[in-house]
């Protein structure tokens, strides 16, 4: 009998079954604490191994199957019989790993071998890196950021009024630029491998060459960041020290970890968390005890520092660039702080509200809605942020922080 095994055998009284049943949740949710209380770490912790792993969740995910994804017999490549492009297999990897920092190596590139396909390179949480290789993806083309590049240079020396693409009309229309004048070169993709935005409460940055995503070079440049229509992440921050596991295994709030990640901490004091809160919930939500947790608002004291944290998201510096359903774009210039507070709009007392995990849901959700000034469409539009601190892989902890706008 090997140690896993004499491990297994200690703890199967503590099981309705007599034994541990993989496919119970509340079951793997007591390994889950016996193995952190013993100090006893079974991942695999190879590239190799992640990847399969990875592969599986993606493959296995609502997402994947849709896109018809599947494995294949090399470890680091995903089947795609469907041919989905890049940007495609970039939001399925965001939706079932939560966002992770991607890099994408071009067939040649880096690390990838391949002379076909893209590399996806990420670390999945809690374990290591991973590197996926979306076979046939690649030759589909990157259809949004790519795609519009490739139709803003076809329209490169073109008067405004023969382009026909309403896209590329509406970009050219409303930054003020004669197409006429320009060349296919001067219009670049900048590619950004990080195109986060920084928070903070000391308000908005010039970060427009940072994340611009396509450079259009007239009298000046003019920074464009794109997005397409399910592009609403825009901060992926990592992991939350603070909310961690005792060595009985139970959730608890270890205030002697709050300054680990003085941002989190701050953000958790200045929007009214209660990390105490969190723990309970997560501890209801292992021992299915405990009523599920409504929406309920929280005291705000300092409404300007939580205006300054969104501002910050934004930053200024460039032109924000949302494909819209119906074809239609958001454009909006944030070339100065003011265009960035502009966006964020106006916060009424109410305008945070908090959802606690508990016994139907490990996951922390903060909704901040406020009285944007910018319009959509001709339309005022509340801007609606959302905060959500969650573990992705299945698991209750650590919980990683992630934040998402409409706009």
């Amino acid at each position: 009998m090997d140690i896993l095994e004499q491990f297994l055998h200690s703890i199967a009284y503590k099981f309705p079954k007599g034994y541990p049943d993989l496919k119970n949740k509340q079951d793997m949710l007591l390994i889950e604490r016996e193995l952190f209380k013993h100090n006893i770490d079974l991942r695999e912790g190879t590239k190799a191994a992640n990847t399969r792993k990875a592969i599986d969740s993606i493959v296995n995910s609502k997402e994947g199957k849709e896109a018809g994804l599947s494995k294949m017999k090399d470890t680091y490549r995903v089947g795609n019989i469907n041919k989905i492009d890049k940007d495609k297999f970039l939001e399925i990897l965001n939706s079932v790993f939560n966002s992770p920092k991607i890099k994408v190596y071009a067939p040649k590139e880096g690390p990838n071998d391949s002379s076909k396909y893209n590399m996806f390179e990420f670390d999945l949480e809690g374990e290591g890196q991973v590197q996926i290789t979306l076979a046939g993806g690649a030759n589909e083309g990157e259809k949004y950021e790519q795609g519009l590049l490739g139709k803003l240079k076809a329209a490169a020396g073109t008067p405004l009024d023969s382009i026909e693409d309403p896209e590329v009309k509406q970009i050219f229309s409303t930054l003020g630029i004669d197409p006429s004048t320009l060349t296919p070169e001067k219009i670049e993709f900048a590619g950004a491998s990080d195109t986060s935005r920084q928070l903070s409460f000391d308000g908005p940055k010039e970060i427009g060459s940072t994340i611009a995503d396509i450079v259009i070079t007239a009298d000046k440049p003019y920074y464009l960041s794109i997005k397409n229509v399910g592009g609403s992440a825009i901060y992926n921050g990592g992991n939350i020290p603070f909310i961690t596991f005792d060595k009985e295994g139970k959730v608890i709030f270890d205030q002697s970890k709050y300054g680990d990640n003085p941002l989190f901490a701050d953000i958790f004091n200045i929007l009214g968390i209660d990390s105490q809160r969190i723990a309970d919930g997560l501890n209801n939500y292992i021992n299915q005890t405990g009523t599920p947790n409504n929406w309920e608002s929280t005291k705000i004291d300092d409404l300007t520092q939580v205006k300054n944290l969104l501002a910050s998201s934004f930053g200024y510096g460039y032109w924000y660039v949302r494909e819209k359903p119906g074809g239609k774009l958001f454009i909006y210039p944030v070339a100065t702080p003011e265009d960035a507070y502009k966006m964020v709009g106006e916060l009424r007392p109410d305008s945070v509200k908090i959802k606690y995990p508990g016994p139907s849901t490990k996951v922390l959700e903060v909704r901040i809605e406020t009285d944007s000034e910018v319009l959509e469409g001709g339309k005022n539009v509340p801007l609606v942020y959302q905060i959500v601190a969650r573990n992705a892989a299945g698991k209750v902890l650590p919980l990683r922080m992630n934040i998402r706008t409409n706009k």
